[in-house]
């Protein structure tokens, strides 16, 4: 049968005015594919072309990580890294930072680490952890107590080693051995909260704080919290009570974050449940915090709503808008956590939590 696909082979690469269309491509592809230990290596150009073209068309569905992966199609690195940032954290990412660390781009994942660009950074370690390959923890893991790196980028660690068990294992040995800044257990209770590993859970409750409803024990994890039914009616209660000072639904409430109008259609039950237990673990854009100290002295922290040459328009909380020049600004700082307060959920009730994410959950963009 081998033989057979050489020979089938041969006799598309050397037929007479054969030109290389996409059919002629993925016949080529498919058949170095049953060809056993086929080293395209040593293969000729024109393979080599046909295979780089299909994998260009197929990027990023399993047919490519198969073939890159069998093939050793180390020039594709470029890809897979564009992919693992992509991607973040997702199967499809951790795939192609797998691939990286099995081929031994190291120095191109530390690379990309040194990124000033935060998300990218931050969805790198994501795919590298939830790889599951302990390369890629260990690439990670510095970047929580980096003295160079900024407290964004120790958070975006703390948080991307939630994406694998191999990182929240090595989050907790972290903690345990005292090496955990103070200023990031909150993220990592939020890593240990969604964790699905009760022996992780019960460890890393021992050296960390966990969050608590009001007269409550510790949360149960985020995702048993996501399976329940809550009572929405209830819950558009506890939104005007606690939520509205910053957040407007419809016409409730006070514009200053984000709108919650139609956030049911945007985020599922869990991830409502992790902005609420730590929103500074995904910051909405635009909805960045700073903090500015201007010429006469006052400080102002919130939000960029606009700016122009001659005009910096900051919403502070309460929703109000103060408009000042450039020049009477001295200094900006970019906020490493957001506005919104931690710790939200001590002031509700477990079921008013859940009912507190039903009524959100609920809340979705008219078909």
């Amino acid at each position: 049968m081998v033989v057979s696909f050489r020979v089938a082979l041969l006799a598309l690469l050397f037929a007479p005015c054969v030109r290389a269309d996409e059919a002629q491509d993925a016949t080529i592809f498919e058949t170095i594919q049953r060809i056993d230990g086929f080293d395209l290596s040593q293969a000729s150009d024109k393979i080599k072309g046909a295979v780089n073209r299909v994998l260009k068309a197929k990027l990023g569905e399993p047919d490519y990580f198969e073939a890159v992966r069998r093939f050793q199609v180390t020039d594709q690195s470029p890809e897979l890294l564009a992919l693992a940032v992509e991607k973040g954290g997702s199967a499809e990412g951790a795939e192609a930072a797998k691939l990286l660390l099995d081929f031994g781009q190291d120095a191109m994942l530390k690379e990309a680490l040194a990124d000033k660009d935060e998300p990218t950074v931050a969805a790198l370690m994501a795919s590298l952890v939830a790889s599951n390959h302990a390369k890629g923890v260990a690439l990670v893991v510095p970047f929580v107590t980096d003295e160079a790196a900024g407290a964004a980028t120790h958070r975006a660690a703390v948080t991307a080693l939630g994406f694998g068990r191999e990182g929240e294992q090595s989050l907790l040995e972290l903690a345990k051995s005292k090496k955990l800044p103070e200023a990031l257990h909150v993220a990592a209770s939020a890593v240990f909260l969604k964790s699905s590993d009760p022996t992780l859970r019960e460890e890393a409750a021992k050296v960390i704080a966990m969050p608590t409803a009001a007269g409550s024990a510790p949360l149960p994890p985020v995702a048993e919290l996501a399976k329940r039914n809550g009572d929405a009616a209830n819950g558009k209660t506890v939104f005007q009570r606690i939520c509205f000072t910053c957040h407007q639904v419809g016409d409730i409430g006070i514009n200053f974050g984000p709108a919650l109008s139609e956030i049911g259609s945007k985020l599922p039950k869990d991830a409502l449940f992790t902005a609420i237990l730590d929103p500074s673990a995904g910051i909405s854009f635009g909805f960045e915090g700073y903090e500015m100290k201007l010429k006469d002295g006052t400080t102002l922290v919130g939000f960029i709503s606009s700016e122009t040459a001659d005009e910096v328009a900051v919403s502070v909380p309460g929703g109000i808008v103060l408009r000042h020049p450039p020049g009477d600004i001295l200094e900006r700082k970019k906020l490493p956590v957001s506005l919104m307060p931690q710790g939200l959920q001590a002031g509700m009730t477990e079921e008013e939590l859940v009912d507190l994410v039903e009524f959100l959950a609920g809340l979705r963009k008219p078909e």
